[in-house]
């Protein structure tokens, strides 16, 4: 399993964002996880992903509050 963050920027400030953190396979199902679960605050939102990076289970790990 691969671990992913997905940014996104918020659609009236391109210089502001957030971030989704997700387990799965690959960067596909990274994107349809986070649409099924409803992981975005707005629709719109899902226009504005500017990047979907790989990142370690240890950085999964403390960005969802894992220990």
């Amino acid at each position: 399993m691969k671990y992913y963050d997905i940014h996104m920027t918020v659609k009236d400030d391109c210089k502001e964002g957030y971030s989704v953190f997700v387990e799965a396979s690959d960067e596909n199902e990274a994107v349809q996880i986070m649409k099924e679960n409803h992981l975005y605050e707005e629709t719109e939102d899902l226009d504005n992903i500017d990047y979907i990076g790989e990142i370690t289970e240890k950085e999964y790990k403390e960005a969802k509050g894992i220990k």
